[in-house]
């Protein structure tokens, strides 16, 4: 059940591990996936009140 949070994964193509993320994929309904420089991104984005959809 969604409590209205977002969900943020990094790509696992870049992960040193990318099983973590990849497993984690398959399991959650996710907002957002991307690189670490994509979420650096779009957290400052989320700070700031803006609407990243």
């Amino acid at each position: 059940m969604r409590k209205g949070g977002t969900c943020i994964f990094r790509n696992p193509l870049d992960a040193f591990f990318e099983d973590m993320p990849r497993n984690a994929l398959e399991r959650v309904q996710v907002d957002f996936v991307g690189s670490t420089d994509e979420i650096a991104s779009l957290l400052v984005k989320l700070a700031a009140g803006r609407d990243c959809k």
